[in-house]
């Protein structure tokens, strides 16, 4: 759990052609824009336990293990001990979209939480002057600011927000501000240099800040169905809200609470700035608001969240970091409250006090119970997931053994079993359309398209199932067909097959 899908399996097949020494790749296959750190994070894994989903997610959990204490560290530093307690505990509650954009190697989601917690953390010790080794520190801080920068570009408003509490400092730190900065810098440098390697040697047009500019300049939308994807939808869900694909109404509305919560304690830290009190935690409380705000922001005026919201919520799965923010302002709210009744205050004595400190903790135990139902939904498809897992099985035994190692299939389908099956079958992709589809890795499509008996396999009464069929019979093409482990698997005669041009759609970046 969470079932693998072909996204994965390529960046299986990046780590299985570093370990066989067949490529250096800087980026993930079909999208120069995503560093594949994941890649070369599970190629001991690889080697070790071959092909399998688990040594692809073994790094992934290792992340995770980083990120919790990180986070503990950090809430501790900018709040209370027993909120980072809390915090940390809502924060290992696994639902839907939280155990996907943490578990599936599909890249950037798994790393960039904990860094980003990272960065913020170390920021907020060099400006506060409680770094011991303040050199060591500024590299460090460059170092995996660099790494980020080529993995993927959804961190750089975590990125910004921390660079920002750097550079307005306590008047400690004001005094070794350009050391700092020098070490920093080579950092930065040093951890960029896939980047700049790839960018320096790309074709004109393949660079990766071109491509990643075309990529986010989708189809044209309403700004309804933006908002409502992204603030809606994307919002609950990469907060671990909702149950499996689907966000309830209560759920949904999770999505605004949390941006007011969040402005909320924008403003309580900026009070408190400007009363000068702990100006350095305060400035690191405004970084995790103002780094969600932009997140959702950039995130809500891209077509995915009205295109594809469900999936392309995992482009906010940064914004767990910035979780705590959001809660402060109830748990300082119901510990006010708390306080006062103890103190014996007539304000906070009585049923209305007890009125005033039930309401408070009431949003909080909401959040919770919500995390718990998603995660105990996502609990009762386990028998489902593992079904997938065997069908995958059965339909590589069933190629293997009837000799049709090479194939199109759906994109969902085709590097999923190239990975699983060290490339002994070969895929390439058709689209409903029956244009040829978007091919990550181009050599195995090609060993495909040369073959003049390919099969072809397609989840049974899928969209392309269905178009599929109905091109053979529109155009009078004989056909045998197989039911195999819930796929249709065809046999056309030699030459009879699809004639397949390319697809605009190739060009648009998938969900």
């Amino acid at each position: 759990m969470p079932p693998t899908d072909s996204d994965e399996a390529t960046m299986g097949l990046a780590a299985l052609h570093v370990i066989q020494g067949r490529d250096v790749p800087i980026y993930m296959y079909g999208q120069h824009y995503m560093g594949v750190l994941e890649a070369y994070l599970a190629v001991p894994f690889v080697a070790l336990l071959g092909t399998t989903t688990l040594a692809l997610r073994i790094p992934e959990l290792l992340l995770y293990a980083a990120f919790l204490p990180l986070m503990y560290r950090l809430v501790t530093r900018l709040y209370s001990p027993w909120f980072a307690t809390f915090s940390v505990g809502l924060l290992a509650i696994g639902s839907d979209r939280v155990l996907k954009d943490q578990l599936i190697a599909h890249g950037r989601t798994a790393e960039i939480k904990p860094v980003a917690a990272a960065l913020l953390l170390i920021a907020i010790s060099l400006a506060s002057e409680r770094s011991r080794r303040r050199t060591l520190a500024c590299l460090g801080w460059g170092l995996i600011a660099g790494l980020m920068l080529w993995v993927d570009w959804l961190i750089v408003p975590y990125l910004a927000t921390a660079l920002t509490v750097l550079l307005i400092r306590d008047r400690t730190g004001r005094a070794r501000l350009g050391r700092d900065w020098l070490w920093l810098a080579a950092g930065l440098l040093a951890g960029a240099v896939p980047l700049i390697a790839y960018n320096v040697t790309a074709a004109p047009g393949e660079g990766s800040l071109t491509v990643f500019w075309h990529l986010n300049q989708g189809p044209s939308t309403s700004l309804a169905a933006r908002l409502f994807g992204g603030v809606m939808l994307g919002v609950p869900l990469s907060t671990g809200v909702c149950h499996p694909s689907h966000c309830t109404a209560a759920e949904r509305l999770w999505g605004p609470a949390f941006l007011l919560l969040l402005v909320l304690a924008g403003s309580q830290a900026l009070i408190a700035v400007r009363r000068h009190r702990v100006p350095t935690r305060q400035w690191g409380r405004l970084a995790l608001v103002t780094a969600a705000l932009f997140s959702v922001a950039a995130y809500s005026r891209g077509s995915a969240a009205a295109i594809s919201p469900i999936e392309s919520a995992r482009y906010l799965s940064c914004v767990l970091v910035s979780l705590p923010a959001a809660l402060w302002p109830l748990w300082a709210a119901a510990r006010q409250l708390v306080a006062t009744r103890r103190s014996g205050s007539p304000s906070g004595a009585g049923p209305r006090g007890l009125t005033g400190t039930v309401l408070a903790l009431l949003p909080l135990v909401a959040f919770a119970a919500l995390s718990l139902d998603a995660a105990g939904a996502l609990v009762t498809r386990k028998d489902a997931i593992a079904a997938a897992a065997t069908r995958q099985a059965a339909l590589i035994r069933s190629l293997e053994a009837t000799g049709a190692p090479h194939l199109y299939a759906d994109y969902w389908t085709c590097n999923r079993l190239a990975y699983a099956t060290r490339e002994r079958i070969a895929c390439a992709v058709l689209e409903p359309t029956m244009e040829s589809g978007q091919d990550k890795y181009p050599p195995l499509a090609a060993i495909v398209h040369a073959d003049p008996h390919p099969v072809y396999a397609f989840p049974a009464r899928s969209v392309t199932d269905n178009a599929f069929v109905d091109y053979l019979r529109g155009n009078g093409i004989q056909y045998a067909v197989s039911d195999v482990a819930g796929y249709h698997v065809y046999r056309v005669p030699a030459g009879a097959g699809v004639p397949l041009r390319r697809s605009r759609s190739m060009l648009v970046r998938r969900p």
